[in-house]
């Protein structure tokens, strides 16, 4: 089974890489993102920092030292002291109000359902994992698989191969972990991942009859108010007796809003405790957060407990997911920070981590301190900008400037004529995740909002999809003062979004379009940038343009999944993927196919004047 997934890693990852033409799946594709709706309710109390002894000096100075590193790519944060927020803070188009998949930080919510699992009794720390599968698995693998335990799972140390990428090329991820190679002792070794907490979801149904997310419900979600979450579904495997599994992802694919994930925050740094009640036991609260595994440095500052991370130096643990997805918990000044963003890390070692390791992790007074007016205003001008669309800058690049700009595009409608790549609007990352390959973008049409002055505020962007015999068109509405919000459908799943149009120009004073658009709901945002060329003057005298170049590029970009491309094929020969792409002498085959693939350029030729 090892090497049928290896080739079938190898065959995803060149269709995904050389995009001539749709990718063709391994495994049948079924919508699987869910429809969720939006929460603005505040369960915590909000208070000024100063009054609960955090100095403003110390937030303005975090603030600060995230903006400079632009990778960081905040998009929300909280800061909670006493459970009370004491500061947060929303960055381009992204709202504390959404619910937002948190990756990874998935794993330690399912280890309270494990934990409310234990204590109810239906299984022990010590409980083989194979024991859960009667009759659905290779006789063969109760035999070779028997020493993984329950405890195993939590600790990342199964010692399995089968890992994140069978979520793309196999559709039973239970048997197929199980027939796969051991390559460590279980018990002995830390290697992450995420197939581990899946097995762990399916225990947890297998054992009370109902799925992770219900098992919570009544645990977890209802008593914490979280009502506006959801939790990606497995491909559906029919057990034994002929039903569905309907089994939670458990590693990855929980949606929940930042205000619901420092409630969680919350909740473990009182032992378990809420309004009063001992929610989660504070036995396994104490045992999950203690040192487990130790974790390489690849990793990052933290070890690992029971799907927590542990600060090496003990001064925080950290529910963790990639891209910048994170609660921190600081016991010594009862402190929890919610992050979310598209940061491009996978795990812990970017200046994100840092950052708030260094303000929060000493010791800080436990009473009021002086209010600040310098850090006030600095921070208060810092927030302000953040959620500002840039105007740009393109008076030299075009006769009239920005307006001029605008008008040159109204109403234009350009096709496609020449692109080496498939091309389309949702990120190719969030492609692999959802196993969701959109069609390829033929067309593309403008039309400029004006106001009661006749300035632009926004642009409508009409983008033409070659979809078999039913082309479809995907509109959105990009905001040049402000960020508009809507939402977009790819295959029968829905994407919330927030987008913007900027109309400024190149180094060369060249003119340019900057679309931004934010998936609000998940890590990635796609930014078009359109290059207009041919200018020519119609028959009513206004300025066009014949033709446009373009890009479609990705955050994160390129450089974390050149990164992520080696960290997946594990073993596997990376000249097997990347032969076919590229001669045998280019300097860099894997660099320079995944920058090809994840920031395509493409021609447009004017095709007509159009109004959307």
């Amino acid at each position: 089974m090892d090497l049928i997934n290896q080739s079938n890693t190898i065959l995803m990852l060149k269709r995904l890489l050389d995009r001539a033409s749709p990718v063709k799946t391994c495994v049948a594709y079924s919508p699987g993102k869910p429809k969720l709706g939006e929460d603005k309710s505040q369960y915590f109390d909000r208070a000024a920092p100063e009054e609960t002894g955090v100095p403003l000096r110390v937030i303005e100075r975090l603030l600060t030292e995230l903006s400079i590193d632009r990778a960081t790519d905040l998009h929300t944060l909280l800061i909670l002291r006493g459970g009370k927020v004491i500061f947060e803070g929303e960055f381009g188009a992204y709202r504390l109000r959404y619910p937002i998949s948190v990756h990874s930080m998935s794993k330690s919510v399912a280890a309270m359902g494990v934990g409310f699992a234990i204590s109810e009794g239906l299984f022990t720390l010590d409980s083989p994992a194979v024991d859960f599968f009667p009759g659905r698995l290779n006789p063969l693998s109760y035999i070779t698989h028997k020493e993984i335990k329950v405890c195993d799972l939590l600790t990342m140390s199964g010692g399995v191969t089968f890992a994140e990428t069978g979520s793309i090329t196999s559709a039973d991820w239970a048997r197929d972990y199980f027939e796969s190679e051991i390559r460590s002792e279980p018990g002995l070794k830390f290697t992450y991942n995420s197939m581990n907490t899946y097995i762990l979801s399916e225990i947890v149904r297998q054992t009370s009859g109902v799925s992770l997310g219900e098992y919570l419900r009544p645990r977890l979600f209802e008593p914490l108010e979280i009502t506006e979450w959801a939790w990606e579904k497995a491909p559906s495997v029919a057990s034994p007796d002929g039903t569905a599994n309907g089994t939670e992802k458990g590693g990855w694919g929980l949606y929940i809003r930042p205000e619901d994930m420092a409630k969680l925050g919350v909740l473990y740094l009182s032992g378990g405790k809420w309004e009063g009640e001992q929610l989660i036991p504070r036995d396994w609260v104490r045992e999950s957060t203690l040192q487990r595994m130790r974790a390489p440095k690849k990793y990052g500052a933290f070890n690992y407990g029971y799907h927590i991370w542990i600060a090496r130096d003990g001064s925080c643990f950290l529910f963790n997911g990639m891209f910048g997805q994170n609660v921190f918990m600081f016991p010594q000044n009862d402190i929890v920070v919610v992050t979310t963003g598209g940061d491009g890390e996978t795990f812990q070692q970017g200046r994100l981590y840092s950052a708030i390791m260094e303000a929060f992790a000493p010791l800080l007074p436990a009473r009021g301190v002086k209010h600040d007016r310098t850090a006030k205003a600095q921070i208060d001008a810092r927030m302000k900008k953040a959620h500002c669309v840039p105007r740009g800058h393109c008076d030299d690049a075009i006769e009239g400037g920005r307006e001029a700009f605008a008008d040159a595009l109204d109403g234009m409608c350009y096709e496609i004529t020449s692109s080496a790549r498939a091309i389309g609007l949702l990120p190719l990352i969030t492609q692999a995740i959802q196993n969701n390959y959109g069609s390829t973008i033929s067309s593309v049409s403008f039309k400029v909002n004006r106001d009661i002055r006749g300035k632009a505020f926004s642009v409508t962007a009409a983008f033409g999809y070659e979809d078999g015999d039913a082309p479809v068109d995907l509109t959105f509405e990009a905001g040049c003062t402000e960020y508009v919000y809507g939402s977009l459908e790819f295959s029968g799943e829905q994407y919330k979004t927030g987008a913007s149009a900027v109309f400024t120009s190149d180094e060369d004073e060249n003119p340019v379009l900057i679309l931004n658009l934010y998936f609000v709901e998940i890590s990635n945002r796609r930014v078009i940038k359109f290059y207009p060329t041919g200018r020519f003057i119609d028959s009513s005298g206004r300025v066009r343009f014949g033709e446009l170049d373009a890009t479609f590029e990705e955050t994160p970009g390129t450089d974390f999944l050149y990164q992520t491309v080696g960290n997946v094929l594990g073993d596997i020969p990376i000249g097997n993927v990347f032969d076919l792409f590229r001669p045998k002498d280019e300097a860099d085959i894997v660099e320079q196919t995944i920058r090809r693939a994840f920031s395509p350029a493409a021609k447009f030729k004017l095709k007509q004047l159009t109004i959307l």
